[in-house]
C-alpha cells in the first residue's frame, strides 16, 4: 500500500510540473517516451557502450543539442558526442554524429551536413559518422567520405564505406573466421519424463569442439559471443536416459567484433544501456573476445582473425607505418673477411 501511495504522489508531482510547463502531450504517449528514454537512445547509447566496450576510448561525452542564441540553429548543428580516442599512443579527439537505418544508404540533406561540418570546423576537429546500418553492422567514417548528389544532398552506400571505415583502426575492431563445426556439445541426464516430448533434465557435461569435433577442454577469453553471432544447427541422440545435444555450425562465418557486444549481454530485449554505461560491466570485453578469437586460432576453431585498416587513413590519425617488400629490401650485409 506505501508503495502505491509513494507511486500516486509521484505521478501528481509529475502530472503538476507538466500543467505548469504548459505541456499539451498526451500523458500516455508522454509516460511511453520518458520509458524509452529511461531505457536510453539506443543507436547512440549502443555507440557509447562500444567505445567503452572497445578499451580504445579515454572519454565519450554527450553534447546535448540545447544552444543558444535560437538563429545559431541556423548555422550550426552540434553533434552527438565529443569522443577522445586512444590510437597507437596517441590522444585523438573527435566529434561523432550518430546515425542508424534499416537500408544500405545514409543521406543528409545539404543545409544538415552544411550545419554539422560548420561546428566542427569552429572547434578545429574532426568530424566522423558513426552509422548503424543494415545487419547491425557500424561504419565509423571522417564526414569527408560522403559524396554530394545531384539533388544538393550527401549520401554514402554502406558496401562503399565499409572500405573506408575507421572501426579497426580507431576501436580496435576486427573479423573472425569462425569455422564450420565448431560448436558446443552437452550431456542431459533425463531425470522425469513430462511427456512424450518434455522432460526435466540435469547438465552432467559439456565442452568446446572444434571443427575436426574434436574436443577443446578451455579457451581463453570470451569465445561464446563469436557463436551466437552465427546461425547453428543441432544434432541430437539419446542413449541410456542421456540426451547428447551437439550444436554446430554448418558453414564459415566472419564474424565482425564488435556484434559480439550485444550477443554477449544475452538478453532478448533491447538492452538497458543506460545502466550498462552507468556500470562497469562493458569495461574490457573486445580484449576477452580478441583473446578468444586468437586461441581460437590455435585450437581450430577460427581459420583467420583479419584486421580492417582503411584504404587512406585520415590526416587526423597516427599513419601506419608500412612494411616493405621483400624484393625492395636491402640485401644482409655478408660478415667481414
Amino acid at each position: 500500500m506505501t508503495d502505491d501511495r509513494q507511486l500516486i504522489k509521484e505521478a501528481h508531482w509529475l502530472y503538476e510540473a507538466a500543467r505548469s510547463a504548459g505541456l499539451s502531450s498526451d500523458p500516455k504517449a508522454l509516460v511511453d517516451k520518458m520509458t524509452e528514454l529511461q531505457r536510453g537512445l539506443p543507436a547512440e547509447d549502443e555507440f557509447a557502450a562500444l567505445c567503452i566496450w572497445s578499451g580504445r576510448c579515454l572519454l565519450i561525452h554527450r553534447l546535448w543539442q540545447e544552444q543558444y542564441p535560437a538563429s545559431s540553429r541556423r548555422l550550426f548543428q552540434v553533434p552527438d558526442f565529443f569522443v577522445v580516442f586512444a590510437i597507437e599512443g596517441h590522444q585523438v579527439p573527435a566529434l561523432v554524429e550518430v546515425k542508424s537505418t534499416s537500408g544500405d544508404e545514409l543521406a543528409f540533406s545539404a543545409s544538415y551536413h552544411k550545419r554539422l561540418v560548420s561546428y566542427a570546423s569552429a572547434l578545429g576537429l574532426p568530424l566522423l559518422i558513426a552509422w548503424k546500418a543494415q545487419w547491425g553492422l557500424w561504419a565509423l567514417f571522417d564526414v569527408a567520405e560522403m559524396q554530394r548528389s545531384r539533388g544538393g544532398a550527401w549520401r554514402v552506400n554502406c558496401l562503399e564505406i565499409m572500405k573506408q571505415t575507421l572501426m579497426g583502426v580507431m576501436l580496435g575492431d576486427f573479423f573472425a573466421n569462425v569455422r564450420a563445426g565448431v560448436g558446443i556439445t552437452m550431456k542431459i541426464r533425463i531425470e522425469e519424463r513430462t511427456s512424450s516430448d518434455d522432460f526435466i533434465g540435469t547438465v552432467v557435461a559439456s565442452h568446446w569442439h572444434n571443427a575436426q569435433n574434436q574436443r577443446v577442454e578451455a579457451l581463453e577469453g570470451n569465445f561464446l559471443p563469436l557463436l551466437l553471432c552465427c546461425p547453428d544447427e543441432v544434432e541430437t541422440m539419446e542413449e541410456d536416459d542421456v540426451l547428447t545435444q551437439r550444436f554446430y555450425l554448418p558453414t564459415d562465418n566472419a564474424v565482425p567484433a564488435h556484434q559480439t557486444m550485444v550477443a554477449g549481454l544475452l538478453q532478448d530485449d533491447e538492452p538497458n544501456w543506460h545502466a550498462l554505461l552507468a556500470s562497469r560491466d562493458l569495461e574490457g570485453g573486445l580484449d576477452q573476445v580478441r583473446k578468444a578469437a586468437v586461441d581460437g586460432t590455435r585450437k581450430g576453431m577460427v581459420s583467420g582473425v583479419i584486421h580492417v585498416e582503411p584504404r587512406v587513413r585520415p590526416p587526423f590519425l597516427p599513419q601506419r607505418k608500412r612494411r616493405q617488400p621483400r624484393h625492395l629490401q636491402p640485401p644482409a650485409q655478408e660478415g667481414g673477411t
